[in-house]
């Protein structure tokens, strides 16, 4: 018997602001079918996909499967181009989206691959679904602007990532402090702290040559400011 594994999202939102804004709108594009059942536009549809993938790409990781799913729409002619354009380009992922474009193209198109795109190939087969944990903990680092202030940010999630863990915090943001002090708790003697204490090492030994690899390669991908 094969089963078909399913990821339950919270929220459309990927605590990215340059995203989040239009993301959150998300009920503008959708309309009822049924009592239960909405259709999404499909502009909105590619944007989602670009969004959640950059998301993942500035994560350390995606996969193949959002890659996929662009390739799909395209061929099928799904989404206008012009509009895709205008709701990417607010938010700063219209650079990203030629990039996947230029990769698709290389690899189903026969083109030429740039070293981008080759680099963007490895990233992408080379990480799984997730990225490699160097990999995440490497873009994270040089998003978060260096080594201490990714530690910093490790050990004091800010509110608006430490909601999703603890959703009282969407009513009641006051309680952030103690829902802070409640998962270094749960760090030091929920099993976690070994973990934590991996993620810290790599950050601590990675060198300045791989952070400004990733660091241009995220430049590159126009995801430095994400």
């Amino acid at each position: 018997m094969q089963c078909v594994p399913l990821k339950l999202h919270f929220s459309i939102l990927e605590t990215m602001e340059n995203i989040d804004g239009l993301l959150g709108r998300v009920w503008e594009f959708a309309t009822p079918a049924t009592a239960y059942h909405y259709d999404l536009d499909s502009n909105f549809l590619a944007f989602h996909l670009m969004a959640h993938m950059s998301y993942h790409f500035t994560g350390g990781g995606c996969g193949i499967r959002s890659l996929l799913d662009i390739f799909l729409l395209r061929r099928q002619n799904a989404y206008d181009e012009a509009v895709l354009r205008s709701y990417l380009a607010p938010c700063g992922i219209e650079k990203f989206y030629d990039a996947v474009l230029n990769l698709l193209a290389a690899w189903f198109e026969g083109e030429t691959p740039t070293p981008l795109t080759e680099k963007m190939g490895d990233f992408l087969l080379s990480g799984g679904a997730y990225g490699t944990k160097q990999q995440q903990i490497l873009i994270k680092q040089q998003r978060k602007g260096g080594k201490l202030k990714y530690l910093l940010s490790r050990l004091f999630m800010p509110c608006r990532e430490l909601k999703y863990r603890y959703r009282v915090l969407e009513k009641y943001p006051i309680l952030y402090p103690i829902m802070l002090v409640r998962r270094w708790g749960e760090l030091l003697f929920g099993g976690r702290l070994k973990k934590s204490v991996q993620e810290a090492k790599i950050a601590m030994n990675a060198s300045k040559g791989q952070s400004e690899d990733v660091d241009d390669f995220l430049r590159q991908l126009g995801l430095e400011a994400t």
